[in-house]
């Protein structure tokens, strides 16, 4: 029996490597089957031949939780390094697990950047809200799903969270919305302002009211009642391009220009991708840090 075949689970059913020691005995390892001995033809083996790389044995490391990946890459680079795995200069999984921690939130920050130059607003009242959705819903970020689908969230579920949040606030940013638009016109508006929603809900509800009305003109256009679509699917991942008609081919230097035509902004998908990738830096976070 070897290392890896034994439970990949502890006690409260973290996936992790057991406690036995990482210092193998090879012999015992590789012949355990015959006892530390080469097979012979009395044990029905007539040919047998077995190798090992010393190095990489000596310079692979454990993970103390799901953090496969990060385990995988130090023993990589330990052994890559000609390092022992209990040399002053090895690399362990938590090291490993910092550094890609601080890639993964950059990645964010800069997807936050390019969503909020897209939008025209800050993102984070529309991020703080999520954030106090899901604690209220009773969930936390960095929950693997695989040990806790009931408190662990997904890019669907919050999705979803966005879009209860913009309906909560439908009313005062459709009156922000059509406000801003008189003034844009130069008509005549009421003096007394009221309170507005932060921009970006603002923002998101005209981006929700967009693609209402898209899928409004396709289920007309179809035959079909509005009122009778199924909205189940409309946080689903990746966000659902519309139907596109088909059309005659074009000559070739239309197809040219048309590369060049700016594509229409997959704004949820976007968001989708930012909310999923803050529930990754969370889960590097945990107690029990993963990289699933």
């Amino acid at each position: 029996t070897t290392v890896c075949m034994q439970p990949a689970f502890d006690a409260d059913g973290v996936e992790c490597d057991t406690a036995a020691c990482e210092d193998l005995d090879i012999t015992a390892t590789l012949l355990g089957p015959w006892n530390g001995r080469l097979p012979t033809k009395e044990d029905g083996v007539h040919q047998f031949g077995c190798s090992y790389d010393g190095a990489l044995l000596d310079a692979w490391v454990k993970q103390p939780s799901p953090c496969c990946a990060a385990a995988a890459v130090a023993g990589a680079i330990n052994g890559l390094s000609g390092l022992h795995r209990h040399d002053d200069n090895a690399l362990g999984p938590l090291d490993v697990l910092a550094a890609m921690r601080g890639v993964l939130r950059d990645l964010v920050e800069s997807k936050i950047a390019s969503f909020e130059r897209k939008l025209g607003a800050d993102l984070a009242p529309v991020l703080d809200a999520v954030a106090s959705r899901v604690s209220s819903d009773g969930r936390k970020f960095g929950i693997s799903l695989k040990k806790d689908k009931e408190t662990g969230v997904d890019g669907k579920y919050l999705l979803a969270c966005v879009r209860l949040e913009v309906e909560a606030r439908a009313e005062a940013c459709r009156r922000a919305v059509q406000r801003q638009r008189a003034l844009e016109l130069g008509e005549e508006v009421s003096e007394e302002e009221e309170e507005a929603p932060a921009l970006a809900f603002c923002r998101l509800w005209e981006l929700y009211e967009e693609l209402n009305e898209k899928k409004r003109k396709l289920a007309e256009e179809a035959g079909e009642d509005d009122e009778s679509s199924d909205e189940s699917d409309e946080d689903e991942e990746p966000d659902e391009d519309l139907p596109k008609k088909t059309k005659p081919a074009r000559p070739r230097q239309r197809i040219a220009a048309a590369r060049k035509a700016a594509k229409p902004w997959n704004w949820k998908n976007e968001l989708g991708e930012i909310l999923r990738k803050a529930d990754g830096v969370a889960k590097t976070c945990a107690s029990r840090p993963s990289t699933a």
